[in-house]
């Protein structure tokens, strides 16, 4: 078994570390093929192929069941007792659950947005088909990644799909419209993207088979089918709560203002994204520490780990915000002239992300700590206020309402998570400890 070592500081600071390194190769890939998509295909187009990825990212969620959270916690718990068998179950049942549920979700998909053809944006249509086959392949990846971070080897978990899929995917894109003239629209992009994210999914396959012990894979799995799913749905909901609150702008603005101001939006929201990258990186490498320090009752050395963690967060995502506060019109210039009228709305999403690493990890202490419910109600009600914000202000302001409603939803998610965090396990999340 691969366990943490014992002393969980030094483990930490290696595993945020490694996080961190490729989060802002991530960041990189993903800035620069942005760049690239954006430059390449006309605003239309790319509009057309950013709806289709935020319908992706939002009915993976669904698909995933909850059961990447859930096996960070389980996995880091069994390797912990030893419980062989138990690890083994675990992950049997939940790859075949979401492998039959992709499937299903991919054909279901594919037949709606032939069926709506009728009253769709035409740009959009033909992206929207080919990403269905995106789904089933992401939510399985996810889950691998969650087995080998529950493992402690959160840079086995996350290279293949932050760091090999990007650049792939960019390489790809560079090849296919660059090198052998492909037709730049959102269609071609797609159909890119599913090749890189099948070859990271048979990478990362590889690590899994070979960083999982010997030992798991003989024993006799061990199935709790009725109390996985028990605690999976409180997650499941909670991340399907947190992709629409992500994702939701996105897709209201594609219906009610069409692929142009999708473009200019999902640029400014990649930009905004950069201060996050931090968190991010940080909350992969907490979760599997946070459910072991919590289980053995160490409620002074979590306080210690969750203060710390979400002062060096701010600390670190403090001057990326200000960079691009000042910098932003020339950085959305990079993309091209017609995505300058975003620097309002980026402005707007900046704020809101700085405000987002000031509460620190507050997911992530109450995902696992088994406090899921609390988190998914806290999610409900920023889900309910996300969606009425947006319909309220995207009539009169375009993406400046859709960045005012994201950052409000933020800012009141945040808090109250922190009042749950406090309330049920005793622990100050913010930066102030």
């Amino acid at each position: 078994m691969t366990a943490a070592p014992a002393d969980l500081r030094q483990w930490l600071i290696r595993a945020t570390t490694g996080g961190f390194a490729l989060k802002v190769i991530s960041v990189g890939l993903g800035f620069f093929t942005t760049l690239l998509l954006a430059r390449l295909l006309v605003p239309e187009q790319y509009g057309g192929y950013a709806y289709a990825l935020a319908w992706v990212n939002l009915l993976v969620v669904p698909v995933v069941l909850g059961m990447d959270k859930l096996l960070i916690r389980q996995v880091s718990v069994f390797g912990q007792a030893e419980r062989w068998g138990a690890l083994h179950g675990i992950q049997r049942f939940s790859f075949g659950c979401v492998a039959l549920l992709g499937g299903g979700t991919a054909a279901a998909w594919y037949a709606g947005v032939h069926l709506l053809e009728g009253y769709l944006d035409p740009v959009m249509i033909p992206p929207l088909q080919a990403a269905a086959f995106l789904v089933p392949i992401i939510a399985l990846a996810r889950l691998r990644a969650a087995v080998l971070t529950g493992l402690h080897q959160v840079v086995r978990g996350t290279f293949p799909e932050m760091v090999l899929r990007p650049a792939l995917f960019m390489l790809l894109v560079a090849a296919g419209f660059g090198l052998l003239g492909w037709q730049p629209e959102g269609r071609s992009a797609v159909v890119l993207n599913l090749s890189a994210v099948v070859v990271s999914f048979l990478v990362g396959g590889g690590l899994l088979w070979r960083t999982v012990p010997g030992a798991v894979w003989r024993a006799a799995p061990e199935y709790a089918p009725r109390s996985w799913l028990a605690g999976a749905l409180p997650l499941l909901l909670l991340a399907t709560l947190q992709i629409v609150n992500a994702r939701v702008d996105i897709i209201m603005l594609g219906s009610m203002r069409g692929a142009v101001d999708v473009a200019i939006y999902n640029v400014v929201s990649q930009g905004a994204l950069l201060v996050s990258f931090v968190l991010v990186a940080a909350s992969g490498a907490l979760s599997p520490v946070v459910a072991r320090l919590h289980a053995e009752g160490e409620k002074r050395r979590l306080q210690r780990l969750v203060t710390r963690g979400s002062r060096a967060i701010l600390g670190a995502s403090l001057p990326i915000g200000l960079l691009l506060m000042l910098f932003g019109e020339p950085f959305l210039g990079l993309f091209g002239e017609q995505y300058l009228p975003g620097y309002a709305a980026l402005l707007v999403l900046v704020s809101g992300q700085l405000l987002n690493a000031a509460f620190g990890a507050v997911g992530v202490l109450l995902t696992m700590t088994s406090h899921g419910g609390l988190a998914a109600r806290g999610a409900a009600l920023g889900m309910i206020v996300n969606i009425a914000l947006n319909a309220l202000l995207i009539p009169w302001y375009g993406i400046v309402g859709a960045a005012v409603a994201s950052m409000l939803t933020l800012l009141l998610w945040n808090a109250v998570f922190a009042y749950f965090v406090h309330r049920s396990i005793g622990i100050r999340a913010t930066v102030f400890g």
